[in-house]
This record gives structure tokens, C-alpha cells and sequence, in this order.
């Protein structure tokens, strides 16, 4: 047996390499003059948008004011939030008629140059990390230096627009991803214990079904049987480990999902109580206010 000290637990590492993050080029090209504007929103994934060249500005409901973005400036929707990248004093009218323009010549003086993907993590609705996230994050380039170096050899990569490029791109934006997450504030958030839960094949098969379809109307009863446990055993265990019962957990990730629904995206009230499970506005009101403290009406009142 070694004497040798167990080395201590990277939770983002082990959050990461759980929920399995990739990421997905989807455009890389440049757009010219000042009548065009894009808006990739509505898949319901995380996206991002980085200036490869020249600068526009990114408005969103989520932001209080647009927002200028340089070369190398990134901006990242973590929940799909609505969102236009343009220049001018204001928005086309209309979004995403213009066509893109390919670097096949090379970055023109008077283009934006813009690589647009998908952040894909397992879960990437009801993803914990996901949740943890501001609705919108803009990334500076030159914020840290390590960030910056991975910056400049995506730029690098999306003007050059070799063989392969798209793979090293997409590997390329995973990790950056990661350098910056190391810069949010929900890093410091007490994430241990879901490491923890997710180590164990029990508590991680049903976390997989409760982050999976949060809103389906699961029991007590299917997670014992799903982790193999007796009721009360596995009520037992799943507190321990997560400080909080299967139950209560279920319902306070349907809560998160559901103010972010409410407040971020302005769904109809009833059409998130049903999402989240619930039969009726009452019962879903009633649930919302237990878990969060406050009614679903103050959410939908709030301004963006």
C-alpha cells in the first residue's frame, strides 16, 4: 500500500470531464459594410461569439446597454439568451439577411470577422454549471495572458482557414472555455459534494435521469430502483452526499431552471409550470415560492 498522499480533487476538472464539454464550429467568416446582423439564438445551447477581425457590438436583452467588442473579445450566452452582433448606431431590420463573406482572399478592411459556436456539455439544458452562470459573459482580451495566448492562436487559426482547422478550432474553444470559467466567481461555489456524487455509479445514474428530464414527474421509488438501493437507504446515502434530500434537490433544480425561463427568456407562467412538472399555475406558484422565497410574478416584473 502507498504512503504517498491522495492529491487533491480539481473540482472544475472533475465537473468538466463529468459533463463532458466539447465544443462546435459552427461559422467562421466575415461580414462587410454596416447593414447586416446576426442573432444565432433559439437552439437552446450555449453559444459564443469571438471578433476575429475588425469590431462590432453585441446587444441582448440580458445586457443592460449594448456592448462594444474588439478583435479577439469574446461574448458567451451560457442559457441561449437572445441576443444581435452588428455595427452602426443601430440594428438592421432585418437579421441575418446578409450573407457571410469566406477568408478565401483573407479578412477584408471593411469586414468583422466572427467565429460562432456551441459550448456542449451532458445535461446542456439543466446543466449545474450552466446554471451557475451570469446569462451573459464577455470576455476581454486582454484580461489574463494565458486567455489571451489561446485567443490569438484561435484568431490565428480562423483567418488562416487551413485543412483541419475546424477540429483544432473546436478543441481550441474547449479549452478556453475552461481558462476562463477559472475567472467567474461561480468557480468558488461550494461544488465539491456533486463531485463527489457523480464518482458514485449510484448517485450518478440518477443524477443523469433528474438533470436529464427534470420536469418528468419522478418518485422516490424509481431512484432506489435505478441505484439499486432500498428506499431509505438511498434517501440516506443521497443526503450524505449532497446535503439535501433526492427530492428537495429535484425540485430546487426545477426552481433554477424555471426563474431562469421567467426571467431571462419571459415564458408564459403556465407554460413553465408545466415544464417544471407541475398540473397547474397554483400548484407550480405554490412549489416556487417553498423552494426560492419569492413568486414567480416578481420574476416575470423584474426588469432584464
Amino acid at each position: 500500500m502507498s504512503d504517498r498522499p491522495e492529491p487533491p480533487v480539481d473540482t472544475l476538472s472533475a465537473l468538466f470531464e463529468a459533463f463532458r464539454l466539447r465544443a462546435r464550429i459552427f461559422h467562421n467568416a466575415q461580414y462587410c459594410g454596416n447593414d447586416w446582423a446576426v442573432d444565432t439564438s433559439g437552439t437552446g445551447l450555449a453559444s459564443f461569439h469571438m471578433v476575429t477581425h475588425g469590431a462590432c457590438r453585441v446587444v441582448s436583452p440580458a445586457l443592460a446597454a449594448p456592448e462594444p467588442l474588439a478583435a479577439g473579445d469574446m461574448v458567451i450566452f451560457p442559457r441561449d439568451a437572445r441576443h444581435q452582433l452588428h455595427t452602426g448606431a443601430r440594428c438592421p431590420a432585418q437579421v441575418n439577411a446578409v450573407g457571410s463573406i469566406s477568408f478565401e482572399h483573407g479578412p477584408r478592411a471593411d469586414g468583422v470577422g466572427l467565429l460562432c459556436g456551441h459550448f456542449l456539455l451532458k445535461h446542456n439544458t439543466a446543466n449545474p454549471l450552466l446554471a451557475l452562470l451570469p446569462p451573459v459573459v464577455i470576455w476581454r482580451c486582454g484580461s489574463d495572458p494565458s486567455a489571451r495566448a489561446l485567443s490569438d492562436l484561435i484568431r490565428m487559426e480562423a483567418l488562416a482557414n487551413r485543412a483541419g482547422s475546424e477540429a483544432v478550432l473546436n478543441r481550441l474553444s474547449e479549452t478556453l472555455f475552461v481558462t476562463l470559467a477559472r475567472e467567474q466567481s461561480w468557480v468558488d461555489h461550494p461544488l465539491a459534494s456533486l463531485v463527489t456524487a457523480l464518482a458514485d455509479k449510484r448517485l450518478r445514474r440518477v443524477l443523469d435521469l433528474i438533470h436529464g428530464k427534470p420536469g418528468h414527474p419522478w418518485s422516490l421509488a424509481q431512484f432506489a430502483e435505478v441505484a439499486s438501493m432500498s428506499r431509505s437507504a438511498f434517501a440516506e446515502h443521497f443526503k450524505r452526499t449532497l446535503g439535501e434530500s433526492p427530492m428537495h434537490y429535484l425540485a430546487r433544480l426545477r426552481m433554477q431552471q424555471a426563474s431562469i425561463w421567467l426571467a431571462e427568456d419571459g415564458a408564459p407562467m403556465v407554460e413553465v409550470a408545466s415544464r417544471c412538472g407541475y398540473d397547474s399555475e397554483a400548484s407550480f406558484s405554490k412549489a416556487f415560492k417553498k423552494i426560492t422565497g419569492k413568486s414567480p410574478g416578481s420574476l416575470r416584473k423584474a426588469p432584464a
